[in-house]
């Protein structure tokens, strides 16, 4: 059965059933082109250490007990107008990709808590209950998308706003999607071709008949969508379609993999990656920064892979965490919790090459004018709920219905394309 054959049935049966709005169109034959705005919410779980990143301090005599990092200040790296600390992987994602990065630094995160911290910097508000920007996004510019929004974990409430579809490994899409394959990144079968025909045959039948049937609506679309992964012909088979034909063996990348597939297969509009490991109470350096390098590097693969697929034109990506570490280490050679911290905007309707934010010497937010966002000691803190006003007009968001639902009450400033 085709795809336009299947569609028919379902509808005559009263579904719709894993079919976005820019799938039908193209299955119509019309044009499939789409510009919608495609996000990225990159979530480091457990409190990242900024110095580690891009707001570096280093030492300026070695063995020093009250450095807030063990390497040398006079090695930090500058790529224009962003200063970097020098790990050769985070070096080596601001040379390639500074001139699309805004640096936020000095974020003030107002808590010390994991839950709230990461509530706060992914749904810009400290209570319970708010939905993260990319159930927003997902309610307000693809409602009717299949899996608007896909989630690896970090901070996906939706408060009921849009459907959240949790992904695992791209290698069980790939099953579903080819059920008659004995693994699907090879070409043996379970059935001939000529066995595969039959099932399909009696697959379709037994749909049809189910379909004259009285059943609930629910219980039809559960029948038509399992005809389509048993056939292989859902909404899946064109999302691994778009996937590359290896799979990278970290997983973060695997992540960014599926994700541009599924922006690339015009399933998804808004996805959250993220990669744990910060919370480094103990050993710090040796565990937290190849966390960061590890991460850093695939918010780059990320961006390349989004270059290939051909959608970077219209990709923001958001890169943050719970909240900082202290400028300090502890007695365990670890860092603890720390209210301030920094976050990333790269891609599509950013101004790049930017860092907005300060911090003191030993890592204290400074206060910014909320006109010209230079330092002002009489001026405000940068918050996440102000990241989240501007980031919300880029979405299209400002002054909807979702907004006035879940208003932020921290000033709009003028972050993403300057003052």
């Amino acid at each position: 059965m085709n795809r336009r054959d299947f569609l028919q049935l379902t509808g005559l049966a009263g579904l719709t059933v894993l079919v976005p709005s820019v799938a039908r169109q193209s299955w119509a034959g019309g044009a499939d082109v789409d510009t919608t705005r495609l996000w990225v919410f990159v979530h480091a779980g457990g409190g990242w250490d900024p110095t580690l990143l891009c707001d570096p301090k280093g030492q300026t005599a070695v063995g020093d007990p009250t450095a807030i990092d063990h390497y040398d200040a006079s090695a930090i790296v500058t790529h224009g107008n962003i200063r970097c600390a020098p790990l050769p992987k985070v070096d080596a994602f601001f040379a390639a990709h500074g001139d699309k990065v805004l640096v936020l630094n000095g974020v003030d995160s107002q808590t010390n808590s994991h839950d709230a911290g990461t509530r706060f910097a992914w749904s810009g508000h400290l209570s319970e209950g708010w939905p993260c920007l990319a159930a927003l996004v997902a309610a307000q510019t693809a409602p009717d998308r299949a899996l608007a929004f896909v989630s690896y974990g970090g901070y996906d409430n939706t408060a009921g706003v849009a459907p959240l579809t949790r992904l695992g490994s791209p290698d069980t899409f790939a099953r579903l999607a080819k059920p008659d394959l004995m693994d699907p990144n090879q070409t043996a079968r379970y059935h001939t071709e000529a066995t595969s025909a039959r099932i399909e045959l009696a697959a379709r039948a037994r749909l049809q008949a189910m379909s004259a049937r009285p059943m609930s609506p629910h219980a039809h679309a559960n029948a038509a969508a399992l005809y389509a992964l048993r056939t292989g012909d859902s909404d899946l088979s064109k999302l691994i379609a778009a996937l590359p034909t290896k799979l990278e063996s970290d997983a973060l990348k695997q992540q960014a993999q599926l994700i541009v597939a599924a922006f690339q297969s015009g399933l998804a509009v808004s996805a959250n990656m993220t990669r744990g490991g910060f919370d480094t109470h103990g050993d710090h350096d040796a565990n937290h920064i190849p966390a960061m390098e590890n991460l850093i590097e695939g918010v780059g693969f990320l961006w390349d892979t989004a270059v290939t697929a051909g959608i970077a034109d219209r990709l923001t990506i958001v890169v943050g965490s719970d909240f900082g570490r202290t400028p300090q280490y502890n007695a365990g050679k670890g860092k603890d919790h720390w209210s301030v911290t920094s976050a990333l905007v790269m891609g599509a309707g950013v101004q790049g090459n930017r860092v907005i934010g300060v911090t003191t010497p030993d890592f204290k937010a400074q206060t910014l004018n909320p006109q010209t966002l230079a330092l002002d000691p009489g001026g405000i803190r940068l918050t996440h709920g102000s990241i989240h006003r501007s980031l919300r007009e880029l979405a299209g968001l400002e002054g909807s219905a979702w907004a006035q639902k879940f208003p932020i009450s921290e000033p709009m400033l003028p972050l993403l394309t300057g003052a």
